[in-house]
């Protein structure tokens, strides 16, 4: 299970435009330049620009949370896809936009087993492992063998089964509620 997914983005953006020509003449206001991260491909709410904050002078990183605006699933993250622009700030004429890189943080659960709820803790009639013998012919039925232990302690195991001949679980059963129904072949060997 995904918890998180951001992007960190480190990059820089200086206003390299020239000084003017005479040094009477006042500087014209001018910015830096403004830069975005454009996610597409994820088909939620951060397919969309994302401004980043103006760095100038050294590099800065910026984050974007994209498990704030719905990226969850990891396919999801396999069809992201990312783009970096710069656009010249407001009164200048040159700039030098510095991309020292785009990483893809990913924080996760590993996959676990989880606890058994609603019917298969509450009663036999819905149980974790159930076999039954309903085979319509008398030489039909169903067979299962167990070799190990049935670890259900909270569940119920329910076993029906006819012309058992060997053991059906070789190391036992551990469950909160067992139901067997095991019927023994009939013996033909006096005869």
């Amino acid at each position: 299970m995904i918890d998180k997914v951001v992007l960190r983005v480190a990059h820089q953006g200086d206003d390299t435009t020239p000084a003017p020509p005479s040094p009477t003449e006042p500087p014209s206001p001018r910015q830096p330049p403004t830069t975005a991260l454009t996610v597409s491909g994820t088909g939620t709410a951060c397919d969309t620009n994302h401004a980043l904050t103006a760095h100038a002078g050294a590099v800065g990183v910026d984050v974007v949370d994209l498990g704030a605006c719905g990226v969850r699933t990891d396919d999801q993250v396999s069809r992201l896809a990312v783009d970096h622009t710069a656009t010249l700030g407001t009164g200048s004429t040159g700039a030098a936009v510095r991309l020292d890189g785009v990483e893809l943080a990913i924080v996760f659960r590993a996959p676990s087993i989880r606890a058994l709820s609603d019917c298969l803790t509450t009663g036999s009639g819905c149980a974790v492992l159930k076999s039954t013998d309903d085979a319509d012919t008398p030489t039909r039925h169903s067979r299962l063998v167990i070799n190990g232990t049935v670890y259900a302690p909270t569940a119920a195991v329910d076993l029906s089964m006819s012309q058992v001949r060997s053991q059906v679980v070789t190391r036992g059963i551990i469950a909160r509620t067992i139901t067997l129904g095991t019927a023994r072949p009939p013996d033909t060997s006096a005869r």
